[in-house]
């Protein structure tokens, strides 16, 4: 394009602009991550309006550039000290020099890294950021006709916010794609009238509503693609790509919540929501909501998310690798421990579960009936979980993964499967475990950040002194938290407040998360590898079947004990008490006939290796619901009636670009010439007059002769006579020539069938 929209053009496109810019922030606004964000809307449409008219002026760049700048960072400083003014009762202009201290405070814990309360200048930024948005789409398509870039970054922004937004905001993404592709269309239509306008070429106005009609079929079809591209993005070799290309971004968003730590998240009470980054939180209320019904023979925990880094304000999972296992794959191997059985487990969910919702099972799982994605990390080619030599053969995957993803969305009432190894691991065995940690252990599970407090670490040796197996050191830690009051109502640790030490020496009391992780920093800070888990604890038991509720939500710590693997403890007070089983009695001294000694007794182990040659357990498999298998080609259906709908909206507007400017008769004459060419492979030869050209195909098609006869002599008497013909007698005419043209074209597609059966 190069002509500018002029001003009486463009009126659409302003409009449709400021739709998807409001699309974007009304999706903020409904996601409530903080207070005040009713400014943004004055934000675009002042930065809007202002963009646009800077655009179509005739202002130098730069000039206009530093007008823009000025005014976005005005305007949005003195909305923001609105807000601030409305929360402290300030004065504006004091409101605004209140702004201005926390953003210096904001700074420095950005590069500190420490945490921060940043829910102003979060909503400063975001203003500024919207400004900048508006004004680069503006200029995008008013001075540089680049449409589709104000498209890609008003998108971008959108997605971004849904992605994360605690809410179904779905209609806003299918009225952005509509509002966006009709700009696309709508400008394409500006510059085709712009060009046809100076070349003194007559139009029809219909071409106009015809051009939009076809756009807004281009936009019902990305809308179905877009439904169906995230199945097609779960394929498998795709998945791992994306997979891995995020692990930046999500290394992005943990800085993101430290600087911006008091914004509302929305997530569920505290732990409940299961992401892999986890804060310290303040009151929960859980509901009796039921999650899951687990059929198993035993099971004390169901764990879903292993952490890994303590960071004095929450927890992270720094797993970066992506392993994907389909159904029953032995992938979820783990290396060998002692003392564990395989149990089975039938798991029914109550509540609907997406394509990347996390799988709760017993630790340690070892396969599934479902396609997972499983969060992992690799060990060295040269060494397994134990130090040893490892055949090049095996995965080298460290320890079981700590995040299991399912790539399959699950319904209320549908079953998987999970077959996990849990430990009978007993007191005497684990105390004899020892200190012989694998070389991965010791520098993950011993982690703890520079600045935690020094007296976590003295109370923690105070507590352990006297003991000397890491065995007894945890149960001493475990007895000690377990005296401490149990609430759910605590107010939670202030900004930039180590969280364990906001529990052990200032509350004293809390719920779960703050229990499991006092003990595992405690349990670092005297040598002892020690992981915070999150899942469900066990419930009643009703006929054999675990009735899971969200108020079943839970943390609790896991020790590494050398040839045992991680085992849980359970220092909450509100939870019941873990016994462990007593080691079993040596046999008695059997008689040896040659030397007469008694028979060396070990403690038996159940290795992994078998555990998969065992059968799963007697636990009738659930068929899978039909509408459940007709679901997983819900994707390719709805990818494939997108693709015939954009097809067609190709064709429709390939056809109008072609006949623009074109009389009825001369659109007829060309539309007969395209269908006898596709259907009869015949192509009008450059001596052929059209009547000559007419009667080659009225040979051919005997029972459309007359109107084929007919169409040329209008076309004729208009192209060459230079008299008008009626358009509805060259319409009428081409109505009774499709249906003989079609049927002619199929009974010649048939002739060729039976010729090449006849030959083969």
């Amino acid at each position: 394009m190069s002509q500018r929209l002029e001003i009486k053009e463009g009126w659409a496109t302003v409009i449709l602009l400021l739709v998807m810019f409001f699309c974007v922030v009304w999706s903020i606004q409904m996601a409530e991550w903080t207070q005040g964000l009713a400014i943004l809307q004055w934000v675009v449409l002042v930065g809007g309006v202002l963009s646009i008219v800077l655009a179509k002026s005739h202002i130098p760049n730069r000039m206009a550039h530093l007008l823009s700048a000025l005014a976005g960072l005005t305007w949005s400083a003195y909305l923001t000290g609105r807000v601030v003014a409305e929360v402290t009762g300030l004065s504006v202009e004091m409101a605004v020099v209140e702004l201005d201290r926390r953003v210096g405070e904001w700074i420095s814990a950005l590069f500190s890294g420490e945490s921060t309360a940043g829910s102003f200048v979060f909503l400063l930024l975001l203003a500024l950021l919207l400004w900048i948005m508006s004004y680069f789409c503006a200029w995008a398509v008013f001075r540089w006709q680049r449409v589709w870039w104000a498209v890609i970054v008003c998108g971008l922004a959108l997605m971004l916010n849904l992605t994360y937004a605690p809410l179904n905001l779905t209609g806003f993404l299918v009225f952005f794609l509509l509002a966006a592709l009709l700009l696309v269309v709508r400008a394409s239509l500006a510059s085709y009238e712009e060009e046809w306008k100076m070349a003194g070429v007559g139009y029809s106005p219909d071409l106009v509503y015809g051009f939009l009609r076809a756009g807004l079929t281009i936009s019902v079809a990305a809308i179905l693609l877009a439904w169906g591209a995230p199945r097609a993005l779960a394929s498998r070799p795709l998945q791992q790509f994306w997979e891995k290309a995020g692990e930046p971004w999500r290394r992005l968003q943990d800085q993101y919540a430290r600087v911006f730590q008091d914004l509302n998240y929305r997530n569920e009470p505290a732990f409940v929501s299961f992401s892999r980054v986890r804060k310290f939180g303040g009151p929960v209320r859980l509901s009796d909501e039921p999650v899951m019904d687990v059929r198993s023979g035993q099971g004390r925990y169901w764990r879903v998310v292993v952490f890994h880094d303590y960071t004095g304000d929450g927890w992270l999972n720094t797993d970066t690798d992506i392993l994907l296992v389909e159904e029953n794959e032995r992938t979820l191997a783990v290396p060998d421990s002692m003392l564990r059985q395989t149990v089975t487990q039938t798991v029914t969910l109550r509540q609907e579960l997406g394509p990347e919702g996390t799988i709760a099972a017993a630790a340690q799982p070892v396969r599934l009936s479902l396609p997972l994605r499983a969060v992992v990390s690799f060990l060295p080619p040269a060494q397994d979980s134990q130090g040893a030599a490892r055949p090049r053969s095996l995965l080298p995957v460290l320890s079981e993964p700590s995040v299991l993803y399912s790539r399959r969305a699950l319904k209320a009432g549908d079953s998987y499967q999970a077959v996990s190894a849990l430990t009978v691991a007993d007191e005497e065995s684990l105390r004899q475990a020892g200190t012989d940690y694998p070389g991965w252990v010791v520098p993950r599970y011993l982690q703890l950040p520079d600045s935690l407090p020094p007296r976590i670490r003295v109370l923690a040796e105070q507590i352990t002194a006297g003991h000397t197996t890491p065995y007894d050191k945890a149960l001493a830690i475990e007895h000690y938290l377990r005296d401490i009051p149990y609430n759910e109502l605590i107010t939670g640790p202030k900004a930039g407040q180590d969280g364990v030490e906001y529990f052990l020496f200032e509350a004293r009391q809390g719920y779960c998360q703050y229990y499991a992780s006092a003990m595992v920093v405690m349990l670092r800070a005297v040598g002892i590898p020690a992981r915070y888990v999150e899942g469900y604890s066990q419930t009643l038991k009703e006929g054999g079947v675990y009735h899971i509720l969200k108020r079943d939500s839970h943390a609790w710590p896991e020790v590494f004990f050398p040839g045992y693997g991680w085992i849980e403890f359970e220092p909450t007070a509100g939870e019941p008490a873990l016994v462990r089983p007593r080691a079993p009695t040596p046999p008695a001294e059997e008689e040896d006939d040659e030397l007469k000694r008694p028979r060396p007794w070990r403690t038996p182990s159940v290795r992994m290796d078998e555990a998969f040659e065992e059968p799963p357990s007697s636990a009738t498999p659930v068929p899978e619901p039909f509408l459940s298998r007709l679901g997983r080609w819900a994707g390719l259906l709805l990818t494939g009636a997108a693709a015939i709908l954009a097809a067609a909206a190709g064709l429709m507007i390939r056809r109008y670009r072609r006949i623009q400017g074109l009389s009825v008769a001369e659109r007829v004459y060309g539309d007969l010439e395209d269908w006898v060419r596709r259907l009869l492979r015949i192509q009008p030869l450059a001596h052929q007059t059209p009547h000559e050209y007419t009667a080659v195909v009225a040979d051919l098609v005997p029972q459309g002769r007359s109107a084929i006869e007919r169409i040329a002599d209008l076309y004729v008497r208009e192209r060459f006579g230079g008299k008008m013909v009626p358009g509805e007698e060259a319409e009428a005419a081409w109505s009774e020539v499709w249906p003989a043209l079609w049927r002619r074209g199929l009974r010649r597609i048939g002739e060729r069938l039976r010729e090449r059966w006849v030959r083969g």
